[in-house]
């Protein structure tokens, strides 16, 4: 089971991402301004008709398809998706109220799954969702509600996982989602910077609760059902609402920014928020006074949750950790530490024994007592960062933000091998022509080297916590050599054969990536300084470089040596002449950063991936556009043509590879 900056990103827009999109998780918030009282109007204002669908269909795991024809320019605007890999990223994860099922959900839909079998897969899955933030459990586990990026609320039949009504009002985005204890209402949280509340038989809006001077982000209701909390964006601040007036009975001054998690003590004595400083607080619900600080979130805290008992508290964080504490004493007990990747959801077992958590370092179930990790949903993965074939076709390979390196194989029934995992995420792979070793590098300095027959790790080529991370690696068409390029603006040659460091080429600027030319005379890598560069393979000596207007992301030279492409930050493909360095021709690909590029292995397709979430193929003749291929749900990070070119996949922030092709017949 485990690059983002375009605000047009759908991924983006969802609630629990919003808190590291907008701003640096550093950055000092703005002071917040005085907040008028408001007094909501306890109105219906809204009745939706009751929506309902069959069961949706479920969604198999691929199995071996037949291959299809090779994708050329004439066949081009044909080509469909004819697999997708992975349930996609998680963004929250819920237990029902009898402990034997949870539900996560992401921005591919909701999965339902058993307890204590989840490695049995979902028990189902609807997957015709917009992208869900947060959802919640009915008191009676009869119903889900999700959170929807499409500004809905929506009621889903937990046993069947079929939708049962829409509810619409809010004008943005739903951050958050939650049931009143005896399940007649639900009360919903919006960028609109209203909280509404619904009845939930019939859907129709009960009020429109508004204080927040900022969206609001998340909400909880209180255990005897007399008060909502709140949580605001930039305001700074968490309102308690009274029910029966609508008006705030109390607010809550945090000084560390965005409010992105509320939850009550299951006595309803305390109140617990989660904010965007990582700091988590412990409010007294009668008075208001903070009655504890806890502090020990690197970044952002994401959510939190009571455990059944009330003794703990569990906390979500920006930094890959969920925190469990001692609620009286308002101490630290244990970390679950994954890769340092946002955990956006946390939710416990019935009986406590258990955590789970849920985000873009993936879903697992952890001991409580002991911090061990004891079961990984592998197909939920976080954002994948690159992908490649084996030299043979039969395998595919990915790495991602949850710092599994992990393989598929073409000829089985395509479900994940993990051969290990960093402790940070995993941003870059090559295999060795001969296929029989992969290369990886992630974010911590660590380039690992896996025996791909036997899935296991041969060693660790270098670990160098100061080059930040890898940011690319090829392996030489002979195998002697690979290259990787580092965020410390080196790029280092190694001896395949023995591990040891060969040359050291200075490139100026952080390495985004790096590729041989097939003739292994060339290295060309692309910097964070906007130039691509050229060096001579033999010596290591430059002998081109030529600017772009933003960021080289990605480099590719085309199977006869010839043409080199780029994929650059201003969203353009490149292709510039690898023996003058002159300009060929220049394509406006992407909105926002084109990520990737790949040729197809007869050199006559192009293909590029950009944060607009699309993959893109063009004739790399005349540059036309031949095709737009729309799937992933957030930016498209990595391509790889199968050596046949049968087939292209491309990876994506929303934590699935997409399988291109054309139809059968």
């Amino acid at each position: 089971m485990s690059r983002t900056r375009n605000p047009t990103s759908r991924i983006k827009r969802l609630a629990i991402l919003a808190v590291a999109m907008t701003t640096s998780a550093c950055a000092a918030p703005p002071t917040p301004s005085p907040i008028p009282p408001v007094t909501a109007t306890l109105i219906p204002t809204h009745t939706p008709t009751p929506t309902a669908t069959p069961p949706p269909t479920p969604t198999i795991t691929p199995t071996p398809m037949p291959t299809p024809e090779p994708l050329t320019p004439e066949n081009a605007a044909r080509t469909v998706e004819r697999a997708r890999l992975g349930e996609g990223t998680a963004t929250d994860v819920g237990v029902s109220p009898d402990g034997e099922l949870f539900a996560v959900c992401g921005p591919l839909g909701i999965w339902l799954y058993q307890a204590d079998a989840p490695d049995a897969g979902p028990v189902w899955r609807a997957e015709r969702t917009p992208p869900v933030n947060r959802l919640a459990w009915s008191p009676d586990g009869m119903m889900l509600a999700s959170a929807n990026a499409d500004s809905t609320v929506q009621l889903w039949d937990a046993a069947t996982g079929r939708l049962l009504r829409t509810l619409e009002g809010h004008t943005a985005d739903v951050r958050s989602v939650t049931f009143s204890p005896d399940g007649r209402m639900v009360a919903s949280a919006s960028g609109d910077r209203t909280v509404r509340v619904w009845l939930a038989a019939t859907g129709a809006e009960l009020a429109s609760l508004e204080g927040h001077l900022a969206e609001a982000i998340s909400v909880a209701w209180s255990p005897d059902g007399e008060t909502l909390a709140s949580g605001g964006g930039w305001d700074s601040t968490v309102i308690v609402w009274d029910r029966a007036t609508g008006s705030p009975a109390m607010r809550l001054e945090d000084d560390g920014g965005q409010i992105l998690g509320v939850a009550w003590s299951p006595d309803g004595t305390q109140l617990a928020s989660a904010d965007f400083n990582g700091v988590v607080r412990i409010w007294d619900s009668a008075s208001g006074a903070p009655f504890a600080t806890l502090q020990g979130h690197e970044r952002s805290a994401l959510d939190v949750a009571w455990s059944p008992d009330g003794t703990r508290l569990a906390s979500a964080g920006y930094d890959g950790t969920v925190r469990l504490w001692d609620t009286a004493a308002g101490a630290a007990l244990v970390i679950l530490e994954g890769p340092a990747a946002p955990v956006y959801g946390v939710a416990w077992l019935a009986d406590g024994a258990q955590v789970i958590s849920a985000g873009a370092n993936g879903v697992a179930i952890w001991d409580s007592e002991t911090g061990e990790r004891l079961t990984t949903l592998e197909n939920h993965v976080g954002p994948l960062n690159d992908i490649a074939w084996s030299p043979d076709g039969r395998t595919l390979a990915g790495v991602g933000s949850d710092g599994a390196v992990r393989l598929w194989q073409a000829a089985g029934n395509f479900e994940p091998v993990v051969m290990g995992r960093y402790t940070a995420p995993a941003w870059r792979l090559a295999w060795s022509p001969d296929g029989a070793t992969l290369a990886s590098g992630s974010t911590d300095g660590a380039i690992r080297l896996w025996d791909a027959g036997t899935e296991t790790e041969l060693g660790v080529l270098v670990q160098r916590p100061d080059w930040f991370w890898t940011g690319g690696l090829a392996w030489s068409p002979d195998g002697a050599t690979l290259a990787s390029g580092n965020w410390d603006t080196l790029i280092t040659l190694w001896d395949a054969g023995t591990g040891t460091q060969t040359d050291l080429l200075e490139n100026g600027a952080s390495v985004l990536d790096v590729a041989w030319s097939p003739d292994g005379t060339r290295l060309a890598s692309g910097g964070y300084d906007h130039f691509l560069r050229l060096w001579d393979g033999a010596n290591g000596r430059l002998v081109w470089s030529r600017w772009h207007r933003e960021a080289v992301w990605g480099a590719a030279f085309s199977p006869d040596g010839h043409t080199l492409a780029t994929a650059c930050g201003d969203g353009g493909v490149r292709l510039w002449d690898t023996e003058t360095g002159v300009q060929r021709m220049a394509i406006q690909a992407h909105e926002g950063r084109a990520n990737a590029v790949a040729w197809s292995p007869d050199g006559r397709l192009i293909a590029s991936a950009g944060a607009d979430e699309m993959v893109r193929l063009w004739d790399a003749g005349t540059g036309d556009p031949l095709a737009a291929l729309e799937g992933h749900i957030g930016e498209a990070m990595a391509l790889a043509w199968l050596p046949g070119g049968n087939l292209l996949a491309s990876a994506g922030a929303d934590g699935t590879i997409r399988l291109w092709g054309v139809p059968d017949g």
